[in-house]
């Protein structure tokens, strides 16, 4: 009996119709805020994005159904919905919809069956004047395509080359600037040297390449790829996995179990910056030949819609490595409690734990609250001297349309406490290229944000915004492990930074966008420590001369990049 159900079993799988294909879409695409919204009126039921991207064919089947109701839409609204309709013309119509508009222009689109190629340009241009009298220029051009093979097999090709400059990149130099600390903005790893004597002087190069093949085999998606991962709600930040850090190489598998429910597992490959002195070897002409510790994360996490407008996602990851190391079979197992296999391994790697929830219950709000748990131990979980459980997490809230039509009202905090993200061995430090894969302000910080949106029209969205960032120091990890109390969050030096300002992006032409912002700013901070037996890291944020009532302003024009 065991044996035919089995069987059963396996001739569903393998005859399951292979019609999906699966691309993903960059997460940072205006059209989740679309979607964002159309969950909060309650026009989408079950929308859950705690894990992003999401595939281009996922999202054309909630436009299929928004369209479905089109006359609850702003007008306003309605023109947005055309424009994405446009946009993903290809996978609404694989899904069988004929209300659609032309499809939207490419610079190249090549379709014979079982083929379909769309190509386009990249480039953007970036002038910003900081508040602090530094300036920032950035020029970036390139190409990318996306489409579909057959049935079952989506790939999606990005690339472009930029060249930053400035005397903000003087002052730190590439090597450090190129990190973006105190930034939101994406870190990148430039091009070639940024010591030697063949350096750019007051700049540098470098390059952005994501790349993803994806094999749909029923409801299960497999994906190699190189793109950066959005886990976690937040406008300002994403506390558990985000687009701050260099993107990395990973595997990628995504369930559909059913319409409720959602499980996606990582394995990806990190660059841990600790020379692998035993590996690393002088060649007879050329010097040393360095080579580095192998550095690595897996991680997972299953969404679910227990009732309509209640979003729930929980998931673990770890974060291993050393000289040597291989991939382990236990974290490539993605089902796997990965804190049981650390257990087995010999507790020596740095796993965490973290939740997501979302609520859509109240029509024309939406209310989120991602927790991140570092290193989660349960044995010290009460202790007031040994907790090294070093807990991270964002509360926030939307709200559509209550004053005015088209007007989105944002609040958000962020709050990350000490020694968040780090970990006793470099090696397992929940970092890339020394940057946190969680929210960019890093442990011991806060952020408060604020702000109004109104959208006039479908290409022009203008808003008010504050900011409030307070970010402390970061002692010695020898006094993380070694029976101390946590300390209080915001222990000094402490760096605080204030905006007020308008922000704003316009559309002329599809895909072509003006953006640009004027804020009124302030800065200050302490130089020692509260603490003079603790060592400060100079790294984990930058220390600059105070000022206060200067503005932050920047203008840049970018096509095809989000």
């Amino acid at each position: 009996m065991k044996k035919r159900l089995f069987c059963m079993a396996a001739v569903l799988f393998l005859y399951r119709p292979l019609s999906a294909q699966t691309v993903y879409l960059p997460a940072t695409h205006e059209v989740y805020h679309f979607l964002d919204e159309m969950a909060a009126k309650q026009i989408l039921t079950d929308y859950r994005d705690a894990v992003k991207p999401l595939s281009r064919r996922v999202i054309a089947q909630f436009l299929i159904h928004i369209d479905s109701v089109k006359t609850q839409l702003t007008a306003v609204e309605q023109e947005q919905l055309k424009f994405y309709k446009e946009e993903f013309y290809e996978e609404m119509k694989d899904l069988h919809y004929s209300d659609l508009p032309d499809e939207r222009w490419h610079l190249y689109n090549y379709q014979s069956e079982p083929s379909r190629i769309m190509v386009d340009l990249i480039g953007s241009e970036l002038y910003n004047r900081m508040a602090d009298g530094k300036t920032f220029s950035e020029l970036a051009n390139g190409i990318f395509a996306y489409g579909y093979a057959g049935n079952h097999v989506g790939a999606y090709f990005y690339y472009h080359d930029t060249h930053d400059a400035g005397t903000y990149t003087s002052t730190l130099g590439p090597a450090l600037s190129s990190l973006r600390p105190l930034s939101p903005s994406t870190a990148v790893v430039p091009s070639g040297s940024t010591t030697t004597s063949d350096a750019i002087p007051n700049a540098y190069d470098y390059d952005v390449f994501y790349a993803q093949i994806n094999v749909d085999l029923g409801f299960f998606t497999l994906t190699a790829e190189e793109m950066p991962n959005m886990w976690g709600s937040g406008e300002n930040g994403n506390i558990i996995l985000s687009n701050k850090p260099p993107v990395y190489p990973q595997l990628k598998l995504h369930a559909r179990l059913s319409k409720d429910i959602d499980f996606t597992y990582i394995h990806g490959w990190l660059f841990s910056g600790i020379v692998d002195s035993a590996h690393s070897y002088n060649t007879q002409s050329f010097g040393l030949r360095t080579l580095y510790v192998n550095k690595y994360i897996a991680a997972n996490m299953l969404e679910f819609t227990p009732w309509n407008g209640v979003n729930i996602a929980v998931g673990e990851s770890e974060v291993y490595g050393g000289p040597g190391r291989n991939p382990e079979l236990l974290y490539l197992i993605p089902v796997m409690l990965f804190k049981t296999a650390e257990h087995y391994l010999g507790n020596e790697d740095n796993s965490q734990i973290f939740f997501n929830f979302k609520l859509n219950v109240v029509k024309n709000f939406s209310f989120y609250l991602p927790v991140f748990v570092d290193e989660f131990r349960t044995t010290t979980f009460l202790s007031p001297t040994q907790n090294h459980n070093q807990l991270g997490f964002t509360i926030g809230g939307n709200a559509y349309d209550i004053f005015y039509h088209d007007t989105r009202i944002n609040v958000e905090y962020t709050r990350i406490n000490p020694w968040v993200y780090n970990h006793q061995y470099p090696e397992d430090t929940y970092q890339n290229h020394g940057v946190n894969l969680g929210d960019w302000i890093g442990q011991n910080a806060d952020l408060f944000t604020a702000a109004v949106y109104h959208r006039p029209m479908c290409n022009l969205e203008i808003g008010l915004k504050f900011q409030s960032l307070r970010k402390g120091g970061k002692e010695d990890t020898y006094f993380q492990y070694n029976n101390f109390a946590e300390p209080s969050l915001l222990y000094g030096p402490i760096t605080k930074q204030q905006s007020l300002g308008v922000v704003g992006s316009y559309q002329p032409l599809r895909d072509l966008y003006i953006d640009f912002h004027a804020l009124r700013s302030r800065f200050t901070t302490q130089m020692t420590s509260s603490n003079p037996e603790f060592v400060n890291n100079p790294f984990d944020y930058v220390i600059d001369p105070s000022y206060a009532g200067k503005y932050d302003i920047a203008v840049g024009i970018r096509y095809n990049l989000y």
